[in-house]
């Protein structure tokens, strides 16, 4: 409960999204010591960086330099098909630079958690007005695995470009475990880029039925991937129902609010959980 007596929904979905989370085990702790804390607003910096148990990391470190837009633009264009240097120049020397930093978050996709606080401003308290800048850091680092790939794929290093697709694949359903439904549609998205690269490494001509079957081993070994319907039935209800408590008791009764509210959620969780033909 917050000081006013009401439900307090940000604190409960932190509780239960960093069950058995560990900064050990923790991809989004990874995340940022790779990429440093410019991406983490600086109002919510030392709230976010207590929340996941670690320090902040400093500014001035060596980091990930992240794409600006139009090169974020041209990786994404990039990521389509195979392609050579001199197709994409800027990409190409961009991944160059921050190799050594795609390879450490390569090798972090193994981590078994994925765990980013909800921190609500503070004078509104409100899950509906949580954003949470590792989904979206998690995004770009996916559109440079796949154009790294697919650059790979070109240059017929199969293997090295399977490490970047597994990695994309591991990435998503890592995001997945996040609480929100953007996660499991990042998620997705992620999973797509990885496919994209699967495709295109079989189509390319080269892969070896040795490959060929320590590829499909390594694919068969995910996770599966996360259902919507776990998102609806807890943590989009909880944000429903933290604006429902604070509406206006003169104009809605809040608690005629909630009790609709739970039954649709109830009732949504249900019709996504359930198989259509």
């Amino acid at each position: 409960m917050d000081e006013n007596g009401y439900v307090d929904y940000v604190a409960a979905i932190n509780e239960a999204a960093s069950k058995g989370v560990t900064p050990e085990n923790n991809f989004v702790v990874a995340l940022w010591q790779i990429f440093g804390p410019v991406e983490v607003s600086d109002t919510d910096r030392e709230r976010y960086f207590r929340l996941l148990g670690v320090a902040v990391p400093v500014e001035s470190g060596e980091y990930y330099r992240p794409p600006s837009d139009r090169l974020r633009k041209q990786l994404q264009k990039a990521f389509g098909q195979p392609w050579s240097d001199s197709d994409f120049p800027e990409p190409a020397d961009w991944l160059a630079a921050n190799d050594k930093f795609i390879q450490r978050l390569v090798d972090c996709s193994n981590r078994s958690r994925y765990f980013s606080p909800a921190v609500p401003p503070k004078n509104r308290p409100k899950v509906m007005l949580v954003l949470s800048p590792a989904t979206l850091a998690a995004s770009h680092v996916a559109d440079a695995l796949g154009a790294r790939a697919m650059s790979s794929v070109r240059k017929g290093k199969l293997d090295e470009a399977f490490r970047d697709s597994l990695a994309c694949h591991r990435l998503g359903r890592l995001v997945g475990q996040g609480p929100a439904c953007v996660d499991v549609l990042t998620c997705i998205r992620l999973d797509w880029i990885a496919a994209r690269v699967d495709l295109a490494i079989v189509a390319s001509g080269h892969l070896s039925a040795e490959q060929a079957r320590k590829f499909d081993a390594e694919i068969k070994q995910l996770s599966p991937l996360p259902s919507i319907s776990e998102k609806l039935r807890w943590s989009q209800r909880f944000e429903f129902l933290d604006a429902a408590a604070t509406l206006e008791k003169d104009l809605v009764d809040p608690n005629a609010a909630l009790r609709l509210g739970n039954k649709w959620f109830d009732r949504m969780a249900e019709d996504a959980h359930s198989p259509r033909s």
